[in-house]
């Protein structure tokens, strides 16, 4: 699959679009957290990728976030990627805006 890199807004719109992180907080897409360590802008929490998966297993998109598990606060959550179609669309650290 060929992924195309988009810059911050333009991920964001297009998680808007597809109603991602809706999807993502009513657990209509299942997740699976691929990797966790310490948070380094927020002490005691932790920073975890996930991957989400549609129904049919297929994978829809990728977040960040930041979880304090004492407490199950998430501090900050953003999209990595996101599949719509046979399409991949990510952001790639580092690109600038245009």
């Amino acid at each position: 699959m060929l992924v195309i890199h988009v810059s911050r807004p333009e991920l964001d719109r297009l998680f808007a679009k597809e109603d991602a992180m809706t999807k993502i907080q009513a657990a209509e897409w299942s997740s699976i957290v691929r990797g966790e360590v310490p948070a380094k802008t927020y002490l005691g929490c932790t920073s975890q990728i996930i991957k989400h998966f549609d129904s049919d297993g297929r994978h829809r998109a990728t977040t960040h976030r930041i979880l304090d598990k004492g407490t199950g606060t998430v501090y900050h959550e953003h999209g990595k990627d996101i599949t719509i179609g046979d399409q991949k669309f990510a952001f790639r650290e580092g690109r600038s805006d245009p």
